[in-house]
């Protein structure tokens, strides 16, 4: 299946039924046209799911085009699941958690792709804040509290966020958007339902706001947490000094790919998708009709037909997979093969 990314996320919009969990509600603008419009389904998602808050909506008013990326790799992810064998991992994956944890309200891919995708950027700015709301890990975790029970990412994630959050701070003088966002996300989430659940049935707009839907929150939360921690190349000495000062060898990229699509399937798609999502880069959404992917069930190939630095960008960050989540290879000039079972091509 190949077809240019400008089409393949019009015709996932209106493909409603495979990504609405909200089924009453119709779109019927295409939202990536421009920032506004993103902006406006986003709040518009979170109105319907009965998650909208004012600091949440207040962060998405704040993204400009960002939202854009958010939305482009919405519907980009939905398109991959159902084109390639993660769709069988991924929903195997949701089966045993819900087993595991006990959970019996009805979630499917959708609804958890939705929360994770639609919140992982939202603190984006975050990170641009002159003065860091938090000067340690162990503040944001006194405001915000824990996320429990580590699930749907790597456990050696548990034991190095918070040296990754210090370590952003110190080097970077930045508050780690993802792991600031998971905090609050949880946190926020979780007091919505938890209202949600003592109101009257009439009033909780046909929404289901059952205790277990917090451990659903927490795997969205963590895979949020984790998104935006990176790994460092053994021939940078600079990071990997760094990485060693703060305690991250397991970051220090030794050529073993530590996130599994066997094992961790629901986030590999999430790193691969926010990674090679072009619109962040390209930023222009007719220019998304210069760039094709043709998805196989194990495999992907993204081509450029762009002479522009953006275009080759777009390949770089594909390719560039190959130093931290999975093989890839250079087929021609103006093409990348990504595998997805992170078998060498």
């Amino acid at each position: 299946m190949e077809n240019n990314v400008f089409e393949i996320l019009k015709d996932t919009f209106k493909n409603q039924n495979s990504w609405n969990f909200y089924s009453g509600k119709n779109f019927k603008n295409f939202p990536l046209t421009s920032s506004k419009e993103s902006e406006k389904f986003i709040l518009e998602f979170f109105k319907l799911s009965g998650k909208s808050k004012p600091h949440f909506d207040n962060l998405v008013n704040k993204l400009g085009i960002r939202t854009q990326h958010v939305l482009s790799a919405f519907f980009l992810g939905h398109h991959i699941y159902q084109n390639t064998f993660l769709k069988t991992k991924i929903d195997n994956e949701i089966t045993k958690l819900k087993t595991k944890l006990k959970i019996t309200s009805e979630v499917n891919f959708s609804y958890m792709w939705f929360l994770i995708c639609l919140f992982h950027d939202i603190g984006f700015n975050i990170e641009s804040e002159i003065t860091p709301k938090y000067t340690e890990a162990n503040q944001l975790l006194k405001d915000t509290g824990n996320i429990p029970d580590i699930c749907g990412i790597p456990k050696f994630y548990n034991c190095i966020y918070k040296n990754y959050f210090n370590y952003r701070l110190k080097v970077h003088c930045k508050n780690d958007h993802g792991i600031t966002i998971a905090h609050i996300m949880y946190h926020d989430l979780c007091k919505i339902r938890e209202l949600a659940e003592t109101m009257p049935e009439n009033e909780q707009e046909n929404l289901k706001w059952e205790k277990d839907l917090d451990k659903i929150y927490a795997f969205c939360s963590w895979n949020v947490l984790a998104h935006n921690i990176w790994f460092a190349e053994k021939e940078i000495s600079c990071d990997v000094n760094n990485y060693n000062k703060y305690k991250m060898k397991r970051l220090i990229f030794n050529g073993k790919y530590k996130i599994k699509p066997s094992k961790h399937p629901f986030f590999f798609l999430f790193c691969l998708v926010d990674t090679i999502e072009p619109y962040k880069k390209i930023l222009d959404l007719k220019m998304l009709k210069k760039i094709n992917l043709k998805l196989h069930d194990d495999k992907i190939l993204i081509k450029s037909s762009l002479s522009c630095s953006c275009g080759k960008s777009v390949l770089r960050q594909a390719s560039n997979l190959k130093k931290w989540l999975t093989y890839t290879k250079e087929k021609t000039e103006n093409t990348v093969e990504i595998s997805l079972n992170q078998k060498p091509l």
